[in-house]
């Protein structure tokens, strides 16, 4: 699958594209108690692939 994101597009599966959404969440929450720049970057980016995933039709899109 390829998603046009907000900073370029992504090719690759559905299944590897939501474990990179799940990954940028927990990296946002973790850097919340860090630097809140980081923390909206890393939330910004996962909703912006998160967002072209449901566009797209994949809605497995949870955490495990």
């Amino acid at each position: 699958m390829t998603i046009e994101t907000d900073f370029g597009k992504i090719t690759a599966s559905g299944a590897t594209l939501n474990a990179l959404v799940l990954s940028l969440f927990r990296a946002a929450e973790m850097a919340r108690g860090v630097n809140v720049i980081y923390a909206e970057k890393f939330c910004n980016d996962a909703m912006s692939i998160y967002n072209e995933l449901e566009a797209n039709g994949y809605y497995k899109i949870k955490e495990d």
